[in-house]
């Protein structure tokens, strides 16, 4: 793990434009370094995850997929058949926006 100094923590305040004074100083540099500490533990997390093998899907399924094929449709009468409003072809229903 990389331990920042002095110079590193002011050249990055430099390089961010970020003013920081003495007293600051030192606590951005605990910071920082604690801050890169806890992004590392993700590499060492990341090492562990790698050596899982993946998981097959529960139920063995090879293919669920359907094969697509065309059939022949509904006729229109036939569609509507239940329903109480139609215009020209296409259903209708009560409005999503009740505007007044």
């Amino acid at each position: 793990m990389k331990k920042f100094n002095t110079k590193d923590v002011i050249h990055i305040s430099e390089v961010y434009k970020i003013p920081i004074d003495k007293q600051e100083l030192r606590l951005f540099k605990r910071k920082l370094t604690a801050t890169v500490k806890h992004l590392e533990s993700f590499r060492e997390m990341e090492k562990r995850i790698s050596m899982i093998e993946p998981l097959q899907h529960p139920s063995n399924l090879k293919n669920a997929l359907r094969e697509d094929r065309i059939e022949k449709s509904l006729k229109i009468e036939d569609v509507f058949s239940n329903t109480l409003k139609r215009y020209k072809n296409y259903f209708v229903c009560p409005g999503v926006f009740n505007e007044k």
